[in-house]
């Protein structure tokens, strides 16, 4: 397809690629979609579906800051992407390899075909699952990449090790090495029901997950340490979170159009 995940990167929209020179954009209406039989767009659910009708060739999922969508494959697995996250597919997946290649954070729901595993490739980390349910996390301060099962079992790679997983278990990967523990699933999902789940979380870690939903770019002019406990919902307008933030006595914040500038109190 001569797609990267990085095709369009200032993208504000969200928006499917079907190849180099079409691109439907998913809020301007359901007319150009006529065009595209194997397509179905809800719109009031934020959903896309891919009809087994569709062409053999790679498709570009793009979600931009500010929305959650949903994406049901060929095959009827179902892909939810959260803010800020991109994923490349085959549009034809109940017929191709089933290879996907994610940048963000997505939770997948797998139609089970043990003849033709599920792969989800990011940087240099594969996931590959064959009937399961999952959610991958590439937004991280670190640059590491967090699976966490749901159902099932899958198995991860990197460029030199492997490592399976069943329900209730998750890695937390680097290109050099993969740990593995519990996770607290309320907080792994609270995206999903359009929450920010804040349990003992780092205050850089906090920043980093609300700079993918509302779109910004977080400068630190000092260091600043805390943790923060709190459940907010993403309907939340920004001054008042910020707020909330600040109201923790350890930062203070200024926001000079989409920077977001910190600094301690």
């Amino acid at each position: 397809s001569g797609f990267s995940l990085d095709t369009l990167s200032n993208l504000r929209e969200p928006a499917l690629l079907l190849n180099q020179k079409e691109i439907i954009f998913l809020h301007q209406n359901k007319k150009n979609l006529s065009a595209y039989p194997y397509l179905e767009l809800d719109e009031a659910a934020q959903k896309i579906r891919i009809l087994p009708s569709a062409p053999r060739q790679t498709f570009l999922f793009i979600n931009p800051s500010g929305s959650i969508w949903k994406l049901q494959l060929s095959d009827n697995s179902l892909v939810e992407l959260n803010a800020d996250s991109r994923i490349c597919f085959p549009s034809a997946v109940h017929l191709m390899p089933r290879q996907l290649e994610l940048s963000g954070e997505a939770f997948f729901t797998v139609s089970a075909s043990p003849k033709n595993p599920f792969t989800v490739k990011m940087k240099d980390i594969r996931v590959t699952a064959t009937g399961t349910a999952f959610n991958i996390n590439t937004h991280s301060t670190d640059s590491t990449i967090r699976t966490s099962v749901f159902e099932g079992k899958i198995k991860i790679y990197n460029n030199t090790d492997s490592i399976s997983l069943s329900q209730g278990m998750e890695f937390i990967a680097t290109s050099s090495k993969l740990l593995s523990g519990q996770f607290n699933a309320q907080q792994i999902t609270a995206w999903r029901n359009h929450q920010f789940y804040f349990k003992d979380t780092p205050v850089r870690e906090v920043l980093e997950q609300i700079s993918h939903w509302y779109g910004l770019q977080i400068v630190y002019n000092r260091p600043v340490d805390f943790h923060l406990n709190a459940l907010v919902p993403f309907s939340t307008p920004l001054p008042d979170l910020l707020l909330l933030l600040e109201k923790t006595g350890h930062a203070q914040f200024a926001l000079r159009g989409d920077t977001l500038i910190v600094d301690p109190s």
